[in-house]
């Protein structure tokens, strides 16, 4: 069945939507900019084994932190970070990581991973600063059921829809997956813009 996990970026518009599809193990990603209501989609990521309440989205709203298994083996799992609304790999973890880690942001916007000792490989161009210790009072992870907007609207999830004061502001029921004959290249470096 589908559901829908949000995350609200402290210090901009954004909202992470993350989409589990009616079909198992598959994921969408959408950026929702709530001062204009443009949702823009963004990739799929398939056969991927993930607990949407584990992720989080950066205060500033442009990238996302995820933890995720392509298999059900859990120790072959890897933390993730991305720009929204993609799923592709700015920062990855050399090594597997395991159920009990978290990756996320602190407040001040640095990466964090419980598991200090794993590095990370960069897959694009980034500048994210990285914290060498997990500090769980500084964590920050946007991760939110329901919340009041910029507009004073209150925002809440039904099933595959978003409601705002209780209208339908966006459905998500016809989403579907769609295999493509060409896979979709990542962005150019050029293309990737990172916060200075």
């Amino acid at each position: 069945m589908t559901k829908l996990f949000l995350y609200k970026a402290r210090d901009a518009p954004i909202v992470a939507i993350l989409r589990r599809g009616a079909v198992k193990d598959i994921w969408e990603l959408i950026q929702w900019n709530t001062d204009t209501d443009t949702f823009t989609r963004g990739q799929w990521l398939t056969k991927a084994v993930m607990n949407g309440a584990y992720n989080s989205i950066s205060p500033d709203g442009r990238h996302f932190a995820y933890f995720y298994s392509s298999t059900r083996d859990v120790f072959k799992s890897y933390a993730v970070i991305s720009e929204i609304p993609h799923f592709t790999a700015s920062l990855i973890t050399d090594h597997h990581a395991g159920c009990w880690d978290a990756i996320s942001f602190d407040t001040d916007g640095a990466v964090i991973h419980t598991q200090s000792s794993l590095g990370f490989t960069k897959k694009r161009p980034c500048d994210l600063p990285i914290r060498a210790h997990f500090d769980e009072s500084r964590r920050y992870t946007g991760f939110v059921e329901s919340f009041t907007d910029s507009r004073g609207r209150n925002i809440t999830v039904a099933g595959a829809t978003i409601l705002a004061n209780g209208t339908l502001l966006y459905d998500t029921t016809s989403h579907t997956f769609q295999s493509v004959a060409c896979p979709i290249e990542p962005l150019a470096a050029d293309e990737v813009v990172f916060p200075t």
